[in-house]
């Protein structure tokens, strides 16, 4: 059984749904729109990791929780923005920033224990979500 799309129909216009729902998008917001409409919801998921259900809520204005990760993991993930880590010592992008401050204790390495705890002390670059998964 194919359950591909249907050859000759196209793709959801994320952008122009966005457009008509609100005049001016936030920067990220048609970022986001744009490559969604470009390579899917399910493949832009994955690549920023957030569910495709969250990217689709957020695009029609559903999303009922604060899209506060979402917006920084597409400014890291699509726009290129990086944060200076204290604990690496070096600029990543914004989007590997937060999976570290998700990322559960490992003690497989001294460098992840360390990581582990900047992430949740004091680093400037942490959000409210802390260790939350």
């Amino acid at each position: 059984m194919n359950r591909g799309p249907i050859p000759g129909r196209s793709k959801t216009d994320f952008v122009a749904a966005l457009r008509a729902r609100v005049a001016e998008p936030e920067d990220w917001m048609l970022v986001l729109a744009e490559e969604a409409k470009r390579v899917g919801l399910n493949a832009l998921a994955q690549r920023i990791g957030v569910s495709a259900s969250t990217l689709s809520q957020v695009l029609s204005g559903t999303y009922n929780a604060k899209v506060d990760r979402v917006r920084e993991a597409v400014r890291g993930a699509l726009m290129g923005v990086t944060v200076t880590c204290p604990a690496l010592h070096q600029a990543i992008g914004r989007e590997a920033c937060i999976k570290h401050q998700r990322t559960p204790l490992s003690t497989a390495s001294p460098s992840s224990v360390r990581l582990y705890h900047a992430c949740r002390n004091g680093c400037p670059n942490a959000t409210t979500e802390g260790d939350q998964p």
